[in-house]
Protein backbone atom coordinates (compact mmCIF):
# COMPACT_ATOMS: atom_id res chain seq x y z
CA UNK A 1 0.00 0.00 0.00
CA UNK A 2 2.64 2.54 -0.97
CA UNK A 3 1.59 6.08 -1.76
CA UNK A 4 2.98 5.92 -5.29
CA UNK A 5 0.51 3.29 -6.51
CA UNK A 6 -0.74 4.49 -9.86
CA UNK A 7 -4.31 4.43 -11.04
CA UNK A 8 -6.99 6.38 -12.79
CA UNK A 9 -9.38 8.51 -10.77
CA UNK A 10 -12.95 7.28 -10.73
CA UNK A 11 -15.39 8.67 -13.32
CA UNK A 12 -16.60 12.15 -12.51
CA UNK A 13 -13.75 12.83 -10.07
CA UNK A 14 -12.72 16.47 -10.12
CA UNK A 15 -8.96 16.68 -9.81
CA UNK A 16 -9.21 19.98 -8.01
CA UNK A 17 -11.54 18.62 -5.35
CA UNK A 18 -9.85 17.88 -2.07
CA UNK A 19 -10.27 14.32 -0.91
CA UNK A 20 -11.05 15.39 2.64
CA UNK A 21 -13.94 17.60 1.55
CA UNK A 22 -16.42 14.91 2.55
CA UNK A 23 -17.69 13.32 5.74
CA UNK A 24 -16.95 9.86 4.36
CA UNK A 25 -15.89 8.28 1.07
CA UNK A 26 -16.50 4.74 -0.14
CA UNK A 27 -12.84 4.55 -1.10
CA UNK A 28 -11.77 4.75 2.55
CA UNK A 29 -11.12 1.47 4.37
CA UNK A 30 -11.34 1.42 8.17
CA UNK A 31 -8.39 -0.46 9.67
CA UNK A 32 -9.01 -0.03 13.43
CA UNK A 33 -11.84 -0.80 15.79
CA UNK A 34 -14.18 1.92 16.92
CA UNK A 35 -13.58 4.03 20.01
CA UNK A 36 -16.12 3.65 22.80
CA UNK A 37 -19.64 3.07 21.56
CA UNK A 38 -19.03 4.50 18.08
CA UNK A 39 -17.87 1.76 15.72
CA UNK A 40 -17.01 4.24 12.96
CA UNK A 41 -14.28 6.15 14.82
CA UNK A 42 -10.72 5.16 14.01
CA UNK A 43 -8.06 5.06 11.30
CA UNK A 44 -8.63 4.44 7.61
CA UNK A 45 -6.57 3.86 4.49
CA UNK A 46 -7.55 5.69 1.35
CA UNK A 47 -7.90 3.46 -1.71
CA UNK A 48 -8.63 6.39 -4.02
CA UNK A 49 -6.14 6.46 -6.91
CA UNK A 50 -3.88 9.47 -6.91
CA UNK A 51 -0.99 10.98 -4.96
CA UNK A 52 -2.48 10.05 -1.56
CA UNK A 53 -3.32 6.43 -2.44
CA UNK A 54 -2.57 4.20 0.57
CA UNK A 55 -2.22 7.08 3.01
CA UNK A 56 -3.52 6.62 6.57
CA UNK A 57 -6.22 8.98 7.73
CA UNK A 58 -8.06 9.65 10.95
CA UNK A 59 -11.86 9.64 11.17
CA UNK A 60 -13.99 10.64 14.14
CA UNK A 61 -17.74 10.75 13.94
CA UNK A 62 -19.13 14.30 14.02
CA UNK A 63 -15.70 15.72 13.17
CA UNK A 64 -13.82 16.46 9.96
CA UNK A 65 -11.55 13.65 8.67
CA UNK A 66 -7.83 14.29 8.38
CA UNK A 67 -4.68 12.58 7.17
CA UNK A 68 -1.99 11.44 9.59
CA UNK A 69 1.76 11.68 9.04
CA UNK A 70 1.87 8.01 8.00
CA UNK A 71 2.04 7.81 4.18
CA UNK A 72 1.20 4.09 4.18
CA UNK A 73 0.36 1.06 6.32
CA UNK A 74 4.01 0.08 6.23
CA UNK A 75 4.99 3.35 7.87
CA UNK A 76 2.18 3.01 10.40
CA UNK A 77 3.29 -0.47 11.49
CA UNK A 78 6.95 0.57 11.58
CA UNK A 79 6.06 3.58 13.70
CA UNK A 80 4.07 1.48 16.14
CA UNK A 81 6.93 -1.04 16.40
CA UNK A 82 9.40 1.77 17.16
CA UNK A 83 7.01 3.20 19.74
CA UNK A 84 6.66 -0.14 21.53
CA UNK A 85 10.39 -0.89 21.50
CA UNK A 86 11.63 2.59 22.41
CA UNK A 87 8.57 3.96 24.24
CA UNK A 88 8.06 6.77 21.76
CA UNK A 89 4.87 8.82 21.60
CA UNK A 90 2.25 8.14 18.95
CA UNK A 91 -0.30 10.91 18.48
CA UNK A 92 0.80 12.34 21.85
CA UNK A 93 0.48 9.06 23.76
CA UNK A 94 3.09 6.55 24.88
CA UNK A 95 2.69 2.78 25.44
CA UNK A 96 2.21 1.72 29.06
CA UNK A 97 2.04 -1.81 30.44
CA UNK A 98 -0.05 -2.08 33.58
CA UNK A 99 -1.59 -5.15 35.21
CA UNK A 100 -0.89 -7.26 32.13
CA UNK A 101 -2.53 -4.77 29.76
CA UNK A 102 -1.00 -2.69 26.97
CA UNK A 103 -2.36 0.83 27.26
CA UNK A 104 -1.70 4.14 25.56
CA UNK A 105 -1.72 7.23 27.72
CA UNK A 106 -0.69 10.86 27.59
CA UNK A 107 2.86 11.71 28.65
CA UNK A 108 3.87 15.35 28.38
CA UNK A 109 7.27 16.78 29.19
CA UNK A 110 6.59 20.35 30.27
CA UNK A 111 8.85 23.36 29.96
CA UNK A 112 10.47 24.04 33.32
CA UNK A 113 10.62 27.85 33.13
CA UNK A 114 7.97 29.24 30.78
CA UNK A 115 7.88 33.00 30.42
CA UNK A 116 4.97 34.76 32.09
CA UNK A 117 2.57 36.27 29.52
CA UNK A 118 1.28 38.63 32.20
CA UNK A 119 4.80 39.92 32.86
CA UNK A 120 5.50 40.24 29.14
CA UNK A 121 2.28 42.18 28.68
CA UNK A 122 3.23 44.58 31.48
CA UNK A 123 6.52 45.28 29.70
CA UNK A 124 4.57 46.61 26.75
CA UNK A 125 2.96 50.03 26.93
CA UNK A 126 -0.74 50.65 27.05
CA UNK A 127 -1.77 51.90 23.61
CA UNK A 128 -2.45 55.58 23.23
CA UNK A 129 -6.02 56.75 22.97
CA UNK A 130 -7.40 56.21 19.47
CA UNK A 131 -7.68 59.28 17.29
CA UNK A 132 -10.91 60.67 15.89
CA UNK A 133 -12.86 58.64 13.38
CA UNK A 134 -11.49 59.32 9.86
CA UNK A 135 -13.87 61.12 7.53
CA UNK A 136 -15.48 58.95 4.84
CA UNK A 137 -13.38 58.67 1.69
CA UNK A 138 -15.20 60.20 -1.22
CA UNK A 139 -14.84 58.38 -4.54
CA UNK A 140 -14.95 60.50 -7.73
CA UNK A 141 -18.07 59.84 -9.73
CA UNK A 142 -16.25 60.09 -13.06
CA UNK A 143 -12.67 59.25 -14.02
CA UNK A 144 -10.57 62.05 -15.54
CA UNK A 145 -10.61 60.42 -18.96
CA UNK A 146 -14.32 59.71 -18.73
CA UNK A 147 -13.88 55.97 -19.26
CA UNK A 148 -15.66 54.80 -16.09
CA UNK A 149 -18.10 56.03 -13.48
CA UNK A 150 -18.05 55.21 -9.77
CA UNK A 151 -20.71 55.26 -7.09
CA UNK A 152 -19.90 57.26 -3.96
CA UNK A 153 -21.00 54.76 -1.31
CA UNK A 154 -20.57 57.39 1.41
CA UNK A 155 -23.73 59.01 0.08
CA UNK A 156 -25.80 55.88 0.60
CA UNK A 157 -27.95 55.74 3.77
CA UNK A 158 -26.03 53.99 6.54
CA UNK A 159 -27.52 51.20 8.63
CA UNK A 160 -28.03 52.24 12.22
CA UNK A 161 -25.70 50.46 14.68
CA UNK A 162 -27.29 48.28 17.35
CA UNK A 163 -28.04 50.05 20.64
CA UNK A 164 -25.20 50.26 23.17
CA UNK A 165 -26.56 48.51 26.26
CA UNK A 166 -23.51 47.47 28.31
CA UNK A 167 -23.42 45.07 31.22
CA UNK A 168 -23.94 47.09 34.41
CA UNK A 169 -23.03 46.31 38.02
CA UNK A 170 -24.30 48.55 40.85
CA UNK A 171 -23.25 48.44 44.51
CA UNK A 172 -24.77 50.67 47.19
CA UNK A 173 -22.78 52.88 49.59
CA UNK A 174 -19.31 52.28 48.14
CA UNK A 175 -17.19 54.50 45.94
CA UNK A 176 -16.10 53.72 42.38
CA UNK A 177 -12.56 52.60 43.19
CA UNK A 178 -13.78 50.43 46.07
CA UNK A 179 -16.17 48.70 43.68
CA UNK A 180 -13.33 48.00 41.24
CA UNK A 181 -11.24 46.67 44.14
CA UNK A 182 -14.02 44.30 45.16
CA UNK A 183 -14.13 42.92 41.63
CA UNK A 184 -10.34 42.36 41.66
CA UNK A 185 -8.65 45.59 40.51
CA UNK A 186 -4.96 45.53 39.62
CA UNK A 187 -3.97 48.83 41.20
CA UNK A 188 -1.12 49.61 38.83
CA UNK A 189 -3.58 49.82 35.91
CA UNK A 190 -6.00 52.26 37.59
CA UNK A 191 -6.51 55.52 35.72
CA UNK A 192 -9.32 57.54 34.08
CA UNK A 193 -10.41 56.29 30.66
CA UNK A 194 -13.25 56.98 28.29
CA UNK A 195 -15.31 54.09 26.96
CA UNK A 196 -13.47 54.25 23.64
CA UNK A 197 -10.06 54.36 25.34
CA UNK A 198 -10.97 51.43 27.59
CA UNK A 199 -12.16 49.23 24.73
CA UNK A 200 -9.08 50.10 22.68
CA UNK A 201 -6.75 49.22 25.57
CA UNK A 202 -8.62 46.01 26.43
CA UNK A 203 -8.11 44.71 22.88
CA UNK A 204 -4.32 45.23 22.99
CA UNK A 205 -1.57 42.84 24.08
CA UNK A 206 -1.01 45.09 27.11
CA UNK A 207 -4.27 43.82 28.65
CA UNK A 208 -3.26 40.13 28.32
CA UNK A 209 -6.94 39.14 27.89
CA UNK A 210 -7.79 40.40 31.39
CA UNK A 211 -11.18 42.09 31.93
CA UNK A 212 -11.20 45.89 31.94
CA UNK A 213 -13.94 47.79 33.80
CA UNK A 214 -14.83 51.45 34.21
CA UNK A 215 -16.59 52.67 37.34
CA UNK A 216 -18.42 55.77 38.54
CA UNK A 217 -20.99 56.92 41.04
CA UNK A 218 -24.61 58.05 40.85
CA UNK A 219 -26.40 58.99 44.07
CA UNK A 220 -25.75 56.35 46.75
CA UNK A 221 -24.67 53.83 44.14
CA UNK A 222 -21.36 53.01 42.53
CA UNK A 223 -21.57 51.44 39.08
CA UNK A 224 -19.15 49.44 36.94
CA UNK A 225 -19.27 48.74 33.21
CA UNK A 226 -17.60 45.78 31.46
CA UNK A 227 -15.58 47.35 28.63
CA UNK A 228 -13.41 44.44 27.52
CA UNK A 229 -12.45 40.85 28.26
CA UNK A 230 -14.70 38.27 29.95
CA UNK A 231 -17.74 39.92 31.57
CA UNK A 232 -17.51 40.04 35.37
CA UNK A 233 -20.64 41.82 36.54
CA UNK A 234 -22.94 38.87 35.90
CA UNK A 235 -20.88 36.17 37.63
CA UNK A 236 -22.42 34.86 40.87
CA UNK A 237 -18.93 34.64 42.39
CA UNK A 238 -18.50 38.40 41.80
CA UNK A 239 -22.00 39.31 42.94
CA UNK A 240 -21.52 37.49 46.24
CA UNK A 241 -18.20 39.26 46.76
CA UNK A 242 -19.24 42.82 45.91
CA UNK A 243 -22.52 42.61 47.85
CA UNK A 244 -20.83 41.74 51.16
CA UNK A 245 -22.41 44.04 53.77
CA UNK A 246 -24.48 45.90 51.19
CA UNK A 247 -26.71 45.54 48.12
CA UNK A 248 -25.63 44.76 44.55
CA UNK A 249 -27.56 44.77 41.27
CA UNK A 250 -26.52 43.25 37.95
CA UNK A 251 -28.15 44.09 34.61
CA UNK A 252 -26.87 42.52 31.42
CA UNK A 253 -27.97 41.86 27.88
CA UNK A 254 -26.67 38.96 25.82
CA UNK A 255 -28.22 39.02 22.36
CA UNK A 256 -31.94 38.54 22.78
CA UNK A 257 -31.78 37.84 26.54
CA UNK A 258 -31.86 40.44 29.33
CA UNK A 259 -31.25 39.49 32.96
CA UNK A 260 -31.58 41.47 36.21
CA UNK A 261 -30.31 40.08 39.53
CA UNK A 262 -30.20 41.52 43.04
CA UNK A 263 -27.82 40.28 45.77
CA UNK A 264 -27.88 41.30 49.42
CA UNK A 265 -24.91 40.59 51.69
CA UNK A 266 -23.60 37.72 49.59
CA UNK A 267 -26.90 36.01 48.75
CA UNK A 268 -29.43 36.42 45.92
CA UNK A 269 -32.54 38.35 46.89
CA UNK A 270 -35.48 36.66 45.19
CA UNK A 271 -35.53 35.20 41.71
CA UNK A 272 -33.63 36.81 38.87
CA UNK A 273 -35.76 38.59 36.26
CA UNK A 274 -35.07 37.25 32.78
CA UNK A 275 -36.63 38.38 29.51
CA UNK A 276 -36.14 36.66 26.15
CA UNK A 277 -37.25 38.30 22.91
CA UNK A 278 -37.20 36.99 19.33
CA UNK A 279 -34.92 38.38 16.65
CA UNK A 280 -36.54 40.55 14.01
CA UNK A 281 -33.59 40.95 11.64
CA UNK A 282 -33.85 37.49 10.07
CA UNK A 283 -36.43 36.52 7.46
CA UNK A 284 -37.15 33.27 5.63
CA UNK A 285 -37.88 33.77 1.93
CA UNK A 286 -40.37 31.69 -0.02
CA UNK A 287 -37.58 29.55 -1.48
CA UNK A 288 -36.26 28.70 2.00
CA UNK A 289 -33.33 31.14 1.96
CA UNK A 290 -32.60 32.80 5.29
CA UNK A 291 -31.67 36.47 4.91
CA UNK A 292 -30.53 38.90 7.57
CA UNK A 293 -30.88 42.66 7.68
CA UNK A 294 -27.58 44.51 8.04
CA UNK A 295 -27.26 46.94 10.95
CA UNK A 296 -30.02 48.17 13.16
CA UNK A 297 -31.45 46.51 16.24
CA UNK A 298 -31.70 42.71 15.88
CA UNK A 299 -34.09 42.44 18.83
CA UNK A 300 -36.16 45.55 19.67
CA UNK A 301 -37.97 43.53 22.35
CA UNK A 302 -34.72 42.92 24.24
CA UNK A 303 -33.78 46.60 23.87
CA UNK A 304 -37.10 47.65 25.37
CA UNK A 305 -36.78 45.08 28.18
CA UNK A 306 -33.30 46.39 29.08
CA UNK A 307 -34.57 49.98 29.26
CA UNK A 308 -37.65 48.91 31.22
CA UNK A 309 -35.70 46.91 33.81
CA UNK A 310 -33.16 49.72 34.21
CA UNK A 311 -35.95 52.25 34.73
CA UNK A 312 -37.64 49.96 37.29
CA UNK A 313 -34.65 50.39 39.62
CA UNK A 314 -35.59 54.03 40.18
CA UNK A 315 -38.75 53.22 42.13
CA UNK A 316 -37.53 49.91 43.51
CA UNK A 317 -34.10 50.90 44.84
CA UNK A 318 -33.88 54.68 44.37
CA UNK A 319 -31.36 54.06 41.59
CA UNK A 320 -31.68 56.27 38.52
CA UNK A 321 -29.02 55.67 35.91
CA UNK A 322 -28.76 56.95 32.33
CA UNK A 323 -25.75 55.48 30.45
CA UNK A 324 -25.48 58.37 28.02
CA UNK A 325 -25.34 60.87 30.89
CA UNK A 326 -23.53 59.09 33.70
CA UNK A 327 -21.10 56.86 31.76
CA UNK A 328 -19.85 59.40 29.21
CA UNK A 329 -16.43 60.98 29.53
CA UNK A 330 -13.51 59.58 31.49
CA UNK A 331 -14.12 57.38 34.54
CA UNK A 332 -11.83 55.47 36.92
CA UNK A 333 -10.94 52.18 35.24
CA UNK A 334 -8.49 49.31 35.34
CA UNK A 335 -7.77 45.68 34.65
CA UNK A 336 -9.04 43.10 37.13
CA UNK A 337 -7.75 39.69 38.17
CA UNK A 338 -10.87 37.50 38.00
CA UNK A 339 -11.95 35.70 41.15
CA UNK A 340 -12.07 31.93 41.04
CA UNK A 341 -15.03 30.07 39.59
CA UNK A 342 -17.12 28.08 42.02
CA UNK A 343 -16.30 24.39 42.21
CA UNK A 344 -19.26 22.77 40.39
CA UNK A 345 -21.85 21.04 42.61
CA UNK A 346 -21.37 17.67 40.90
CA UNK A 347 -17.78 17.56 42.19
CA UNK A 348 -19.11 17.25 45.76
CA UNK A 349 -21.19 14.16 45.03
CA UNK A 350 -20.06 11.17 47.11
CA UNK A 351 -18.46 8.20 45.45
CA UNK A 352 -15.27 7.35 43.61
CA UNK A 353 -14.86 8.44 39.98
CA UNK A 354 -11.84 7.85 37.78
CA UNK A 355 -12.50 9.36 34.38
CA UNK A 356 -8.95 8.83 33.08
CA UNK A 357 -9.21 5.03 33.42
CA UNK A 358 -12.66 3.82 34.53
CA UNK A 359 -11.30 0.26 34.80
CA UNK A 360 -9.39 1.31 37.93
CA UNK A 361 -12.48 2.76 39.56
CA UNK A 362 -13.25 -0.57 41.21
CA UNK A 363 -9.81 -0.61 42.83
CA UNK A 364 -10.40 2.81 44.36
CA UNK A 365 -13.89 1.91 45.53
CA UNK A 366 -12.41 -0.99 47.50
CA UNK A 367 -9.73 1.19 49.11
CA UNK A 368 -10.15 2.34 52.71
CA UNK A 369 -10.18 6.09 53.56
CA UNK A 370 -6.55 6.10 54.87
CA UNK A 371 -5.38 4.56 51.60
CA UNK A 372 -7.24 7.16 49.53
CA UNK A 373 -5.86 10.04 51.60
CA UNK A 374 -2.31 8.73 51.28
CA UNK A 375 -2.75 8.40 47.53
CA UNK A 376 -4.24 11.90 47.22
CA UNK A 377 -1.36 13.52 49.08
CA UNK A 378 1.32 11.65 47.11
CA UNK A 379 -0.33 12.22 43.73
CA UNK A 380 -0.85 15.94 44.42
CA UNK A 381 2.82 16.33 45.36
CA UNK A 382 3.91 14.61 42.16
CA UNK A 383 1.57 16.81 40.12
CA UNK A 384 2.99 19.96 41.72
CA UNK A 385 6.55 18.82 40.95
CA UNK A 386 5.82 17.78 37.34
CA UNK A 387 4.09 21.04 36.42
CA UNK A 388 6.46 23.40 38.24
CA UNK A 389 3.71 24.42 40.64
CA UNK A 390 6.01 23.69 43.57
CA UNK A 391 8.30 26.57 42.53
CA UNK A 392 5.77 29.15 43.76
CA UNK A 393 6.22 30.05 47.45
CA UNK A 394 2.55 29.51 48.38
CA UNK A 395 2.48 25.89 47.21
CA UNK A 396 4.88 23.94 49.53
CA UNK A 397 3.10 25.09 52.73
CA UNK A 398 -0.23 24.09 51.20
CA UNK A 399 1.13 20.66 50.30
CA UNK A 400 2.46 20.25 53.83
CA UNK A 401 -0.93 21.15 55.30
CA UNK A 402 -2.61 18.69 52.93
CA UNK A 403 -0.32 15.93 54.17
CA UNK A 404 -1.10 16.75 57.79
CA UNK A 405 -4.84 16.97 57.12
CA UNK A 406 -4.99 20.64 58.16
CA UNK A 407 -7.37 23.23 56.74
CA UNK A 408 -5.88 25.83 54.41
CA UNK A 409 -7.45 29.29 53.83
CA UNK A 410 -8.56 29.45 50.20
CA UNK A 411 -10.34 32.79 49.91
CA UNK A 412 -9.73 34.82 46.75
CA UNK A 413 -7.59 37.33 48.67
CA UNK A 414 -5.52 34.73 50.56
CA UNK A 415 -1.99 34.28 49.09
CA UNK A 416 -2.83 30.77 47.86
CA UNK A 417 -6.10 31.96 46.33
CA UNK A 418 -4.30 34.85 44.62
CA UNK A 419 -1.73 32.43 43.24
CA UNK A 420 -4.36 30.13 41.74
CA UNK A 421 -6.21 33.14 40.30
CA UNK A 422 -2.96 34.31 38.71
CA UNK A 423 -2.28 30.86 37.24
CA UNK A 424 -5.70 30.91 35.57
CA UNK A 425 -5.01 34.41 34.24
CA UNK A 426 -1.63 33.31 32.83
CA UNK A 427 -3.26 30.38 31.04
CA UNK A 428 -6.06 32.57 29.70
CA UNK A 429 -3.55 35.13 28.41
CA UNK A 430 -1.68 32.36 26.59
CA UNK A 431 -4.88 31.08 25.00
CA UNK A 432 -6.37 34.40 23.91
CA UNK A 433 -3.51 36.78 23.19
CA UNK A 434 -2.26 34.99 20.02
CA UNK A 435 -3.43 36.85 16.92
CA UNK A 436 -6.17 34.86 15.26
CA UNK A 437 -7.99 37.85 13.82
CA UNK A 438 -6.74 40.67 11.59
CA UNK A 439 -5.32 43.36 13.84
CA UNK A 440 -5.28 41.16 16.95
CA UNK A 441 -2.18 41.19 19.20
CA UNK A 442 0.72 38.95 18.23
CA UNK A 443 1.49 35.89 20.40
CA UNK A 444 3.44 36.69 23.55
CA UNK A 445 4.65 33.12 24.20
CA UNK A 446 5.24 29.98 22.18
CA UNK A 447 3.28 26.74 22.00
CA UNK A 448 5.34 24.89 24.64
CA UNK A 449 4.95 27.79 27.05
CA UNK A 450 1.19 27.89 26.45
CA UNK A 451 1.03 24.17 27.25
CA UNK A 452 3.07 24.65 30.42
CA UNK A 453 0.82 27.44 31.73
CA UNK A 454 -2.35 25.55 30.86
CA UNK A 455 -1.11 22.54 32.84
CA UNK A 456 -0.05 24.75 35.76
CA UNK A 457 -3.52 26.27 35.91
CA UNK A 458 -5.03 22.79 35.78
CA UNK A 459 -2.70 21.67 38.58
CA UNK A 460 -3.60 24.72 40.66
CA UNK A 461 -7.29 23.88 40.35
CA UNK A 462 -6.55 20.25 41.27
CA UNK A 463 -4.70 21.42 44.40
CA UNK A 464 -7.65 23.64 45.28
CA UNK A 465 -10.01 20.67 45.05
CA UNK A 466 -7.62 18.44 46.98
CA UNK A 467 -7.78 20.97 49.82
CA UNK A 468 -11.58 21.33 49.57
CA UNK A 469 -13.18 18.03 48.59
CA UNK A 470 -13.15 14.59 50.17
CA UNK A 471 -10.25 12.41 48.93
CA UNK A 472 -12.38 10.16 46.68
CA UNK A 473 -13.80 13.17 44.81
CA UNK A 474 -10.53 15.13 44.67
CA UNK A 475 -8.41 12.21 43.49
CA UNK A 476 -10.13 12.08 40.10
CA UNK A 477 -9.20 15.72 39.34
CA UNK A 478 -5.61 15.24 40.49
CA UNK A 479 -5.08 12.07 38.44
CA UNK A 480 -6.64 13.64 35.34
CA UNK A 481 -4.15 16.52 35.60
CA UNK A 482 -1.02 14.37 35.86
CA UNK A 483 1.18 14.79 32.75
CA UNK A 484 2.97 11.50 33.46
CA UNK A 485 1.81 8.20 32.01
CA UNK A 486 3.18 6.36 35.06
CA UNK A 487 0.37 7.43 37.36
CA UNK A 488 -1.27 3.97 37.50
CA UNK A 489 1.78 2.20 38.89
CA UNK A 490 2.43 5.09 41.28
CA UNK A 491 -1.20 5.03 42.42
CA UNK A 492 -0.89 1.33 43.22
CA UNK A 493 2.22 2.04 45.30
CA UNK A 494 0.49 4.93 47.11
CA UNK A 495 -2.52 2.79 48.02
CA UNK A 496 -0.21 0.07 49.33
CA UNK A 497 1.71 2.65 51.39
CA UNK A 498 -1.53 3.93 52.87
CA UNK A 499 -2.62 0.38 53.67
CA UNK A 500 0.71 -0.36 55.37
CA UNK A 501 0.56 2.89 57.33
CA UNK A 502 -2.95 2.17 58.57
CA UNK A 503 -1.93 -1.34 59.61
CA UNK A 504 1.08 -0.07 61.57
CA UNK A 505 -0.85 2.69 63.32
Amino acid sequence: MARDVEGEPPPGWDGEELELDALWRHEWLLITRGIGDDALDGLFVTCLPGPDHGRVGRYFNEDAPSFTDWPSMRHLLAGLADALERRLPVAGQVPVVFDGRLLWDEHTELMARPRSPLALARESREPAAPGPEPPPRRVPSLSPDGRYAALDISLLPKAQPPPDQPGLLFVRDVDAVDLLARVGLLRDTLRPRSARQARHAAAAAWAAALPLLRAGRVGRWAFAIDEGGPAQGTRPEVLRRVSAGTLAVSLCRQGTQVRLEVYRDGSPEGEAQEVRSPRTDQHLLADGTLVQRAGGDPSPGATAAYDRLLASLRDRLDLEFHPARHASGELPSGLVLPVLDDIPPWAFRPGVRLSRDPALGGVLRQAAPPELRCALVAQTRRLAAETGLVTFPEIPPALGALGRGEAVPLSDDHPLGLRIRTLHAEARACAEVPGRRPGAPAPLVGREERTAWARRAQAGEALRRALTLDPPAALDTVLSARPSAEWRAELTQDLAAGRAGAAGA
